[in-house]
């Protein structure tokens, strides 16, 4: 079946009514490719007995699931949240709705789409109008409209709190996907995937997770500094059927990149060759390593800055949290960057470098400014930014006219100014 978005509201008002949406969102994050979370809003009950404030918020989830599946799916979801079907729009640990289905107009026995009371409703309004401004739903009425019509309601943007609620994150993964491992404590896990290779070379597609890395490596031998509980640290074997190239990189910081996007609603950037930015700062890193024995593979380490903050001797770093406003959950960072990962790794497997280029220019930071391009610790190059070519080679204009084709190697990009990259 082919896939189709969707748009699904969480609302919580009973126990933990914040920890209860994040567990809702990690459900649905193994349903598909999850395309955007809204913000958290409060309101107050609509209709039925007195009872507390809620939660809610909106999931974009783009699945292949049929309606009645993905009905049922979120049926479980509450069920598993322990909620309870007592007295109409009575308090409830999780409620999971389909709002919307794509264009599709269902009327059938326990399923109606878009929800029959959509439209009534600013706490659903609301959030999905953060989703898609100019959402216009298959009765042909837009989101924004209804929205000002509903003059009775007041929501609220919640405080989305960081209070320690990933303490088990290496234990929430262990069962995300049969070849992923998990460990508290690793010296990298670059090294970690090698190691496991070269005493079992089966394991392509084999993928390491580390709550903290003692030896942390970027680009260039440089040290990324990974404290446990503050970012993601993964490294994934690539055993490929066709020769190894830099495009690799650029398909793994394409599946990085849309991730991101898609939980944060940002427009993270890509600083060549695969740096990922957000507001001109650093927020993860890409080193790919190949080698050609027993046989071509690659080792894909990425490491992201999700949680808390960044070491002050590093004034060029952010996190997710800080950039985006808002707590990133680790589990679904993980479990939907995975998801694209096998999506890209297929593209680029199949030899698509249009696919891959054309996706990776959509957040390339650099193009038409000024840089300097330097290699031991002195500037070899002047030019302003053209594009990347075919080899992933980045393309510079020089102050005499030629473009000069640059590989990754031992160099590093600067903005002209002297600045790590553009904001």
């Amino acid at each position: 079946m082919p896939t189709i978005k969707t748009y699904l509201g969480l609302g919580s008002n009973l126990g933990d009514r914040l920890a209860l949406l994040r567990n809702g969102i990690r459900g649905i994050s193994r349903l598909g490719q999850i395309a955007g979370i809204s913000r958290v809003y409060e309101t107050e009950p609509v209709g039925g007995p007195i009872q507390g404030p809620y939660l809610n918020l909106v999931v974009c989830l783009v699945t292949d699931l049929a309606p009645e599946e993905l009905l049922h799916q979120c049926q479980a979801l509450e069920h598993q949240a322990g909620r309870a079907r007592g007295e109409r729009f009575g308090p409830r640990t999780l409620d999971v709705d389909v709002l919307l289905y794509g264009e599709h107009l269902i009327h059938r026995p326990g399923l109606t789409i878009p929800h029959p009371r959509l439209h009534l409703r600013r706490f659903v309004l609301d959030p999905l109008g953060e989703l898609n401004p100019g959402l216009v739903l298959p009765t042909g009425e837009s989101v924004a409209t209804l929205r000002r019509s509903v003059k009775d309601q007041v929501v609220y943007l919640a405080e989305d709190r960081d209070d320690g609620w990933e303490s088990q994150f290496i234990q929430t993964i262990a069962d995300l996907r049969p070849n992923l491992v998990g460990m508290d404590q690793v010296d990298s896990t670059n090294l970690e995937i090698r190691r496991r290779y070269a005493a079992n070379p089966r394991l392509n597609g084999m993928t390491v997770v580390a709550e903290q890395q003692t030896r942390g490596r970027g680009r260039l031998g440089r040290v990324w500094d990974s404290p446990p509980g503050t970012g993601l640290y993964l490294s994934r074997l690539v055993v490929p059927e066709r020769g190894l190239d830099p495009l690799l990189g650029f398909a793994v910081a394409v599946a990085l990149s849309e991730t991101v996007s898609a939980l944060t609603g940002l427009k993270p950037g890509l600083k060549w060759p695969n740096d990922g930015i957000l507001g001109g700062k650093k927020y993860a890193g890409i080193l790919v390593e190949a080698s050609a024995t027993p046989a071509p593979y690659a080792i894909i380490g990425v490491g992201v800055n999700v949680h808390g903050s960044v070491d002050p001797e590093f004034p060029a770093a952010i996190t997710l949290d800080r950039a985006a406003e808002r707590s990133v959950d680790r589990v679904v960072l993980l479990e939907q960057l995975m998801l694209r990962l096998d999506h890209w790794l297929q593209v680029w497997e199949a030899r698509n470098t249009f696919a891959i280029l054309e996706a990776w220019r959509l957040y390339h930071v650099f193009r038409g400014t000024s840089v300097h391009i330097w290699q031991n610790q002195r500037v070899v190059l002047t030019g302003i930014v053209e594009d990347v070519d075919e080899a992933g080679r980045l393309l510079i204009r020089t102050p005499e006219g030629p473009i000069e084709a640059v590989s990754a190697g031992e160099v590093s990009v600067r903005l002209a100014t002297g600045g790590y990259a553009p904001p």
